[in-house]
């Protein structure tokens, strides 16, 4: 799977996650997703969750994995895999 694929597809994903009330509950009802997103950034997959967390950058083989978890059905953060 090409990089860009990978990338478009987490995004996909993270949208799902962000419009899903059942998903987005974080801690004292605040949402764990605001403004989520995934996209290539050179070698790796930018990924932000919140605007008050960091943002990551995942290697492909990383992302690819996250992606396949995300796939089979769970959902959360990369962390959380």
């Amino acid at each position: 799977m090409q990089p860009s694929e990978i990338a478009k597809k987490l995004n996909e994903h993270l949208n799902r996650m962000e419009a899903d009330p059942d998903i987005n509950r974080g801690r004292n009802g605040k949402k764990a997703l605001i403004n989520a997103r995934a996209k290539l950034s050179g070698e790796f997959i930018h990924i932000a969750y919140h605007p008050q967390l960091p943002d990551y950058y995942l290697k492909l083989g990383e992302a690819l994995g996250y992606l396949q978890w995300l796939e089979a059905g769970h959902a959360g953060y990369h962390i959380h895999q």
